[in-house]
């Protein structure tokens, strides 16, 4: 009789220690609670995608400092840059050429907010490369609160102490009147761990797709693989660039950042108005007087002031990442708002201007003058519009594409 006693005091004991089952919004603001994130040591691999403003971009991430970036234009599945095994892709459609360079690494940094406000809600992903392997980042930046009384989310049990989140918010565009419903599936432990989630899916109709999946699980070898082999036996144009701080290397990024309105103007059955659209591309940036741009923004303190002013939470987020690394994101929320900070931050920015970049080859120009050549090359590119033979540019540009994506062994998207 004892001995039942004492077994119905161990299994009393055992049920009064069980854990009770989390709430939606407990589990919720667990994956909320912090960025997922190649920086923190409990996440040992990832990968991501993201599709957004005709770009998909997929990112693979392993310990210690590897990462591999592939982005492609949507519309029909072909790579525009790629960096793996530390090298580096990009094609350029109006040269009709792939641009190959070494010693380079890919990162992925995506930001997002939810607000109650119209208009105050938005999603922001930037992708850059380096010549050190270390500094090549992946960083998921969810809302740390969903602010909305719109949101809709269920729970459920998914085993092995993992629970399934679910949910749904529809905003309505305030000019437009047009409905948009976001969707949302997470997996993660409970307790928390140090890893926010297991897996994550957001659904943003024609606006954004994100897929978060892998989380601490084997990442294949042949993710971080580059098919150098195959591109250079594909009978690809190449040609091999250096990428330090040139005028060369700041147009190359600013042909990363139109090449695939370039190739959808091409795709045009008209070749006038595909033309006509090449020029509206190229003078929508080269009408802008970087130089004078720049310098009216970061002439001094006072006129940087005003544009911090005007920062979004992205780009206050990019300012601390360059100026204040050491900073973490929590307190210099606390601190970019006092007089004295935003001071001494205005002071550090323009001073950082003027000076020359580092790189492990010396010294490149100033980043002023970097930004200055970045759209160097569109007004060149407006002004030979009209010698150009489309018919022949879009030709070559439907043969590199076929190529490209066989050497990567990407199926085209387009019908």
């Amino acid at each position: 009789m004892s001995r039942l006693f004492f077994a119905v005091l161990i299994l009393l004991a055992c049920l009064g220690q069980a854990q009770p089952p989390p709430t939606t919004d407990e589990v919720m603001q667990a994956v909320l609670r912090e960025k997922l994130s190649t920086t923190n040591p409990a996440v040992k691999s990832y990968e991501a995608e993201i599709v957004s403003m005709g770009l998909r971009a997929n990112f693979w991430y392993a310990q210690p400092h590897r990462t591999a970036l592939w982005v492609i234009d949507a519309r029909d599945g072909t790579p525009v840059m790629a960096v793996a095994d530390g090298k580096l892709a990009i094609y350029d459609p109006m040269a009709s050429t792939v641009l190959l360079a070494t010693n380079m690494y890919g990162s992925l940094i995506f930001t997002s907010r939810s607000s109650k406000e119209p208009g105050k809600s938005g999603v922001n992903f930037q992708f850059n490369v380096q010549s050190d392997p270390t500094q090549a980042v992946g960083e998921i930046q969810l809302p740390s609160k969903i602010e909305s009384t719109n949101f809709r989310a269920e729970l459920k049990p998914a085993g092995d102490g993992r629970y399934e989140v679910r949910g749904s918010d529809t905003r309505t565009n305030p000019k437009t009147g047009e409905k948009m419903t976001w969707s949302f599936l997470g997996l993660t432990d409970w307790p928390p761990r140090d890893v926010p989630y297991r897996s994550l899916e957001i659904r943003g109709g024609r606006f954004l797709d994100l897929t978060v999946k892998s989380v601490n699980e084997p990442m294949a070898e042949s993710c971080f693989q580059f098919p150098m082999q195959a591109l250079l036996t594909s009978g690809l144009p190449v040609r091999q660039v250096s990428m330090e701080a040139t005028n060369e290397i700041s147009q190359i990024a600013s042909r990363i950042t139109i090449n695939v309105s370039l190739r959808r103007a091409l795709s045009m059955e008209d070749p006038q108005k595909a033309k006509e659209t090449l020029r509206e591309i190229c003078q929508a940036f080269s009408k802008i007087d970087v130089g004078r741009e720049i310098d009216r923004l970061y002439s001094d303190r006072q006129a940087t002031e005003k544009m911090l002013e005007a920062m979004t939470p992205e780009q206050w987020e990019s300012i601390r990442a360059q100026h204040c690394a050491d900073i973490s994101p929590e307190e210099f929320e606390k601190r970019r708002n006092d007089p004295a900070f935003r001071k001494d931050l205005a002071e550090k920015i323009v001073a950082g201007m003027s000076k020359p970049i580092v790189t492990e080859k010396g010294q490149g120009p100033p980043l002023r003058e970097y930004l200055k050549g970045m759209n160097a090359g569109l007004a060149d590119v407006a002004k030979t519009l009209d010698q150009i033979d489309l018919e022949a540019l879009r030709a070559t540009d439907k043969k590199i594409a076929a190529q490209l994506r066989q050497a990567f062994q990407l199926e085209a998207t387009a019908p």
